[in-house]
């Protein structure tokens, strides 16, 4: 298993150089390009800001990045072929288990003597259709095997997060296409033609934009019109998506398995309720006598875990001396045996201990504060989430519980103390990710400058002044190389943070607390990376002693770099197809092979790394890039047909990945979705104070401004009917009333118990 940690290490690695070599293919397009940005942070993330030429380099940018997706598109089509079991894993699976299905209905025929051929083959034909479909053996059968896999479907099949994620890319693609096709069409020529600025006065690419607005112009009292018909078209998709999306919630709860559907996680209990009959009798008074299926407080198995391990150890040296190239003498198998058999004794005894002890609170630091209650209704467990038990709203409180396989039990062991202070750690680090990140770019930058290494190697400068094109490309390189190492490092930092000091109580509510810290940090070092500079900390001082500032900041700063977005835009068509071949996880698998069978290796190299490519992370960097395509949409128009195209590539793309390739994970049930409206929601936010200050900047008068300005008491009576009049974590009691509706699955035996907790 070393291969495999060596693997899982330089994974961010691998792809940090995948994305280094994007910005080489880059770099020679923007060799030459003026560098008028101040701030060395700035210039570091976008590289200029709008000049002359920039549309020169939209356009190879374009012809290079569309080639790259394109043959990036085929070299998966040629992969899929040769290794299915990378790139349609679950197909294979499917149909490997419909081929043992067929041979089991044959099978019993013949054992039962059945002698009508027909009646065996109705039979076979009879079985249920496996999902997802085996795609075609042409090229390029995959895309449509893509595009028949409906969200209903991905819902189903896979989980409600997955149909959500391509259902965002859906939204985005209709929003963008709703706001960029009337802006192109319509206020790029009016820009062109009616904005006022002499001839060559702006490049050629501003002069399809509001750059080419002269001061003072009718045309700003139209883009404060334009601002509230973009809101207005986005906040319409997104209450729209949001209603489509609680139906889908809904249905998902009500399908939650048993035990799940019938439990409530209760935290923070006072310690007079710290045992099993207690909290028993406490809901037993509150509900009918025989309300409550079961009751089990978290015990505190930090020694019982230490014994299964000496345990474990033991049975180990066992196995090894029994083997025939031991040669062990009977006396050590003897003494080993005694080991094993003592181990087991003290692993039962505490085991029968801490039960006990949690069943009638006999020993008050055996137990943690945490609990789970099952109900027999599912009506109880509905109730239950939905009162206060205690005068203190902190105390007993109660939330739906995480799948019983993905929780982290040493989580829920931690008492509310502890965890205060270490959460209070884990912010303190988070804080300081912010802070650290501009310095530490710039310093590795200025160690790896090419012209420093000039300086210190005259063996480099021969080199480079001989070949001047290799030159251009390691400057791109290098100029890029602190920046990309830490952005792909920086969803792992982030979840060794959160791992070692938030409670997070399951693997998949790290994702959920991810998606949040990473969407904002690229809002701050991505998006307003030239207002922020340097210094986040100068920045919010400002802020703090004048708030009207913000307008003036982002309407000096982020107009200026609109073309650097535009290329960033194209970009993100590349990296959408290089996560299609998967190509660490093909390198995973083709070095596991070595040492593996193929099912084995295949089972070894998944999942993909869950940092980066994991649904919060994803769920982040796509609700920024929808940002990105809103808060440009007047400024920068073409940004919005670019923005557009990108989700249509992710919709194709991840529309396979999610359904074919990558293993289902452990479901939320559209919880990712929610916070990508709520962040788009935010994102609108920066969009209006944008082009407030842009129109309170360049307009003859406050009037153009205002109007746009009253667009956000608006947006804040929408979001705060969106949180209330939408409101998705819990079933309405309505939908609960009739017990009998609800759908009546088995959860394959996983009782909210820790494991070590069961007989040996």
């Amino acid at each position: 298993m070393a291969w495999l940690r060596l693997l899982l290490v330089i994974t961010p690695i691998w792809r940090s150089a995948a994305e280094l070599s994007l910005s080489a293919g880059n770099a020679v397009a923007k060799k030459g390009a003026p560098h008028h940005s101040e701030d060395k942070l700035a210039r570091q993330i976008i590289g200029k800001l709008n000049s002359e030429g920039d549309l020169h380099v939209l356009q190879e940018a374009l012809i290079f990045d569309s080639v790259g997706v394109v043959v990036l598109l085929f070299v998966f089509s040629i992969l899929r072929l040769i290794f299915p079991l990378v790139y349609q894993g679950n197909a294979e699976k499917a149909a490997d288990g419909e081929d043992d299905k067929r041979a089991g209905v044959k099978h019993h025929a013949k054992s039962a003597g059945v002698g009508d051929v027909s009646n065996v083959a109705q039979e076979t034909a009879e079985l249920s259709p496996t999902w997802p479909p085996r795609p075609g053996q042409g090229i390029f059968q995959w895309i449509p095997a893509t595009a028949c896999a409906s969200i209903d479907d991905v819902q189903q099949h896979v989980s409600l997060d997955a149909a959500m994620l391509l259902e965002f890319s859906n939204l985005a693609v209709k929003l963008t296409a709703l706001i960029g096709l009337p802006m192109c069409l319509v206020m790029c020529p009016v820009n062109k033609w009616l904005g006022g600025k002499p001839y060559g006065e702006v490049d050629d690419l501003s002069s399809l934009s509001m750059a080419n607005i002269q001061e003072g112009s009718w045309l700003y009292w139209v883009y404060a019109v334009i601002v509230w018909l973009v809101i207005h078209a986005a906040e319409q998709l997104i209450f729209h998506a949001q209603a489509g999306f609680l139906k889908r919630r809904y249905m998902w709860l009500k399908s939650l398995p048993a035990p799940r559907s019938t439990t409530v996680l209760v935290e923070n209990l006072p310690r007079d309720l710290c045992s099993d009959a207690k909290l028993r009798k406490f809901f037993q008074d509150m509900f009918d006598h025989k309300a409550v299926r079961a009751v089990h407080v978290v015990r505190q198995t930090g020694n019982l875990l230490t014994l299964r391990k000496k345990l474990q150890e033991a049975e180990e040296r066992q196995m090894e001396a029994e083997l025939p190239r031991a040669r062990s003498s009977a006396e050590v198998l003897e003494r080993l045996e005694e080991e094993v058999a003592r181990c087991n004794k003290e692993v039962e005894e505490e085991r029968l201990r801490l039960q006990k002890a949690g069943e009638d609170g006999s020993e008050e630091d055996s137990c943690s504060t945490t609990a789970f209650v099952t109900f027999h209704k599912r009506k109880d467990a509905e109730i239950a989430l939905r009162l206060q038990y205690m005068p203190d709203a902190e105390e007993c409180t109660t939330s739906i519980p995480p799948e019983a396989s993905d929780i982290r039990w040493e989580d829920l062991r931690i008492g509310p103390n502890l965890q205060a202070a270490r959460e209070r750690m884990g912010y303190l680090c988070v804080a300081g990710l912010y802070v650290g990140f501009a310095p530490l770019v710039l310093g590795v930058t200025s160690i790896a400058d090419l012209e420093a290494l000039k300086e210190v190697s005259p063996v480099v400068q021969k080199m480079l002044d001989a070949m001047p094109n290799v030159a251009v490309i390691i400057e791109g390189i290098l100029a890029s190389l602190a920046l990309t190492l830490f952005m792909s490092f920086l969803p792992t930092i982030m979840m060794i943070i959160f791992d070692t000091f938030f409670v997070l109580k399951a693997n998949s509510w790290a994702q959920a607390k991810l998606q949040v810290w990473y969407f904002w940090f690229q809002i701050v070092f991505t998006l307003l990376v030239t207002a922020v500079g340097s210094s986040i900390i100068s920045v919010a001082e400002k802020i703090v002693e004048r708030p009207m500032a913000v307008f003036g900041l982002l309407a000096d700063t982020l107009p200026k770099a609109s073309h650097f977005y535009l290329n960033f835009m194209v970009m993100q068509w590349v990296t959408h197809a290089m996560n299609l071949t998967r190509y660490i996880n093909l390198v995973k698998f083709l070095m596991l092979r070595m040492l593996y069978g193929d099912k084995d290796a295949k089972k070894l190299s998944e999942p993909e790394d869950q940092d980066y490519y994991g649904v919060g992370s994803r769920s982040a960097r796509w609700a920024v890039n929808l940002v990105i395509g809103l808060v440009f949409s007047s400024i920068s128009p073409l940004i919005c047909l670019l923005c557009c195209m990108n989700f249509l590539i992710c919709r194709l793309v991840y529309g396979y990945l999610l359904v074919y390739a990558e293993i289902p994970k452990v479901d939320l049930g559209g919880e990712f979705f929610v916070r990508m409206l709520i962040h788009v929601q935010h994102g609108l936010v920066i969009y209006v104070a944008l082009m407030v200050g842009v129109l309170y900047k360049h307009s003859a008068t406050n009037g153009p401004a205002i109007l746009a300005a009253i667009s956000l008491a608006w947006m804040a009576r929408l979001r705060y009917k969106f949180s209330v009049n939408m409101q998705w974590e819990f079933l309405p009691f309505s939908e609960i009333v009739n017990d009998s509706s609800f759908k009546k699955h088995k959860d394959g035996g996983h009782e909210y118990t820790e494991p070590e907790m069961g007989a040996l």
